[in-house]
């Protein structure tokens, strides 16, 4: 699993099986999506580290009642410490899905922090809402 990580992160795999350490976890993820507009806007907190890596995950659109999407998870993009909060990720969830989702549908995001030099990863964060025109 380390090595798949750091693989989806672009990063070459490791041969030496690292010793545990601590993984950066986000504390906090708002996401909001307007089909009109094209946009999917991410906020998260804290800021990310120069020493991780972000896997970024979404669903595609799904009925609103649905609450259970473990494996509609499809990865999106992957960040670093130059994304920061408000990361406009209508353009990625675009190209993955083809538009955004019409008002009314639900979409979930998920993200973790990955480290660099060993690939471990932090505890995931999720977050979903209601795709709405504003």
């Amino acid at each position: 699993m380390l090595n798949n990580n750091l693989l989806t992160l672009g990063l070459p795999a490791i041969t030496t099986p690292p010793l545990p350490q601590a993984v950066d976890a986000f504390t906090s993820l708002t996401i909001t999506a307007d089909p009109t507009a094209k946009t999917l806007t991410l906020n998260f907190a804290p800021k990310i580290s120069s020493l991780m890596g972000v896997q970024l995950l979404a669903t595609p659109g799904i009925s609103a009642g649905i609450s259970f999407v473990k494996s509609e998870f499809r990865i999106l993009t992957q960040m670093n410490q130059n994304h920061t909060t408000g990361f406009a990720a209508g353009p990625v969830y675009i190209a993955r899905f083809g538009a955004i989702p019409a008002a009314g549908t639900k979409i979930f995001v998920k993200m973790f922090q990955v480290v660099y030099a060993s690939g471990q990863a932090g505890i995931p964060i999720q977050a979903s809402c209601i795709s709405t025109v504003v």
